[in-house]
């Protein structure tokens, strides 16, 4: 119990007032006992639990497929001896690099043990659903908005911290590698404005399309000291699209589209999920279709028709809460999407001849791949055939939007000199939370062949 506090004056600081009270805080010796045991039976009853139930696994039916042992942990120790004895410098730089080696097998034990842990997998989403249900509290990398709505953690790091152009910022990414994983590339100008060039020199011009992230759009959904109406981007934002102009690289800005759709149908986001909203998707189309027209020659209608169809999926964002699913929260969400399909009824396809060509990650797939939830058929590069009337190639991957589409078309292109025969324009879509944690790859492209202009 807490004995008398004297009242604080007006000059005490929140440190000296804190430190008084703390320091009066009396505990009985009986309720400092129980309190000691209880901590440390929890402290070693979950290892104890875990280690029992895998000997009990082993008696029955063998080790269990996923069980680790403690002796995984040798190999880590054999690395970091390797790494002492191989390193340069004296006997401090030594012990660093093998006090690294060691560190970073260790984690990926732990991360590896927690992964394999029974109790874990029971205990955790009912604990989780609580959490989330009734304290707001999220997890790793889903926050918790207002009404139930979700948002992706990393999002808000890129609205709120350091600039992406900032040279100290990437100093510091540029350290972040180790002997298992390269230090990324931390400029996207640098590897923008390669793409440009290598694009240019096959006589194809560039488009990008940086989507801008859930916090951005609906800071409202989010806060209720936020107001809506304005997107939220990175204190770099205006540098960042100074540099594309300056540099005669072409851009859209998908703000005013998705604000226009948030204010006709009261949201431009998915509520549980980190991807917009098919009339958002749709409308962004439209807007890039338009801009794309005046440079596009005519060719014939292909005759692609939308159809209209409803989709009920539990959102990305609500499965990576990982509540547990006898709660049934949060709930499903409801989505109508418009599939895009030729006159007798058949899906659209991409066509490799096209000479519009979409490179872009989940945002491109969210209502195109039947494995994310949302229906098929329907997705940005879809829409914007629909919107174009002419055909359009596609070439999407669900992550790393910063290299990994690059790099798809760069092995392409390497093992065939015309694949991009005939192709005038390239839409680039990724998400603008690539501009602060992407790996920026500067990637080594072929010769051109003098193939890339011809038309297939």
């Amino acid at each position: 119990m807490a004995a008398d506090v004297p009242a604080p004056s007006p000059s005490d600081s929140r440190e000296e007032i804190a430190y008084r009270e703390v320091g009066r805080t009396k505990i009985s010796a009986g309720a400092a006992r129980l309190m000691s045991v209880a901590f440390a039976a929890l402290l070693a009853g979950v290892p104890a639990a875990h280690v029992a139930r895998e000997l009990a696994a082993g008696r029955a039916a063998g080790p269990p497929e996923n069980a680790l042992s403690w002796t995984q942990i040798g190999p880590v120790v054999m690395d970091a001896i390797s790494m002492w004895e191989a390193a340069a410098g004296g006997a401090l730089d030594r012990l660093i690099e093998a006090n690294h080696v060691l560190r970073v097998g260790l984690k990926r034990y732990e991360t590896d043990l927690e992964d394999a842990s029974w109790l874990r997998a029971v205990v955790q989403p009912w604990m989780q659903w609580a959490t989330a249900r009734w304290l707001r509290g999220g997890s790793e990398n889903v926050q918790m908005g207002r009404n139930g709505w979700l948002f992706f953690g990393p999002e808000l790091e890129y609205i709120s911290s350091a600039g992406f152009l900032d040279p100290r910022e990437h100093a510091r990414r540029r350290r972040e590698g180790d002997r298992w994983t390269p230090a990324p590339q931390p400029d996207p100008l640098a590897a923008i404005f390669r793409f440009r060039d290598e694009l240019s020199a096959r006589g194809i011009h560039l488009v990008l399309l940086p989507v801008p992230v859930k916090h951005g759009v609906h800071p409202e959904r989010f806060s209720a000291r936020a107001a809506g109406g304005t997107v939220l981007r990175n204190r770099d934002w205006p540098a960042f699209v100074r540099a594309l102009d300056q540099a005669g690289v072409e851009w859209v800005d998908p703000a005013p589209a998705l604000l226009a759709a948030a204010a006709a149908h009261g949201a431009a986001y998915l509520r549980t999920d980190t991807h917009w909203r098919p009339e958002a998707m749709e409308a962004v189309a439209a807007l890039v279709a338009d801009r794309l027209a005046a440079r596009l020659p005519s060719t014939k209608d292909p005759g692609w028709m939308a159809g209209r169809e409803t989709v009920t999926n539990l959102g990305d964002l609500a499965v990576m809460l990982n509540t547990v699913e006898a709660a049934r929260w949060p709930a499903p969400e409801v989505a109508e999407i418009r599939p895009v399909r030729s006159a007798d009824g058949r899906p659209w396809t991409p066509d490799r001849a096209a000479d519009v060509l979409v490179l872009g990650d989940s945002f491109c797939n969210v209502f195109a791949l039947d494995s994310m939830g949302w229906g098929r058929s329907a997705g940005f590069a879809e829409h914007l055939s629909l919107r174009l009337g002419r055909p359009v190639d596609r070439m999407v991957r669900n992550d790393a939007g910063a290299f990994a589409t690059r790099s798809m078309l760069v092995n392409e292109a390497a093992r065939n000199p015309a694949r991009l025969a005939g192709k005038r324009v390239v839409v680039w879509q990724f998400s603008e939370r690539e501009l602060l944690r992407g790996d920026w790859k500067l990637l080594d492209w072929p010769a051109p062949s003098g193939r890339e202009g011809e038309r297939p």
